[in-house]
């Protein structure tokens, strides 16, 4: 896991002979150890010789998480990072998250799981077939009219539904 996370410090890079370094040439190098404790303030720990692709899947989506934050972001981009998590995978990835965003990186998030969304993100903006419909606060989002009929649907398209099965 630990060269998994030393890949993302490829954009600091100065010399392209430190581009070696991900190989294990030099055991304790500045990236590995950077590496290394990265993992461990995000609580997932080293793994040691377990391949990335072995682990659970969450641990999976939060070293992602860390080999991009590894490379010093001041904004991180996460296209769905809470698919196909289960709850418990979900709050440990939120959790992170939130660290990150405290740490001063600015995260946007494009995710369907309203819940991840609202208990992470100040400042919403949904879109419903690439037009915006709404962009607010976490409190306001589930109230606005043309969110809950684009996502929930009319009392009618419910009836309607209801009647027709």
């Amino acid at each position: 896991t630990v060269e998994n996370v030393i890949l993302g410090q490829h954009a600091r890079a100065r010399k392209f002979s430190s581009l070696m370094f991900p190989l294990g040439l030099l055991p304790k190098n500045d990236w590995r150890l950077s590496a290394e404790e990265a993992l461990n303030k995000a609580g997932i720990g080293t793994y040691p010789g377990e391949i990335v692709a072995n682990l659970p899947y969450g641990v999976q989506k939060r070293i992602e998480v860390v080999r991009a934050l590894v490379s010093q972001p001041k904004l991180l981009l996460l296209d769905e990072p809470a698919a196909g998590l289960n709850e418990v995978e979900t709050n440990q990835l939120q959790e992170l998250l939130e660290q990150v965003s405290d740490q001063g990186v600015t995260i946007l998030v494009v995710e369907h799981d309203m819940q991840f969304v609202r208990n992470l993100c100040d400042h919403i903006v949904v879109l419903n077939f690439g037009r915006k419909i709404f962009e607010g606060t976490p409190e306001a989002v589930h109230q606005d009219p043309a969110v809950l009929e684009a996502y929930l649907g009319t009392d009618d398209e419910v009836s309607e539904a209801t009647h027709a099965s």
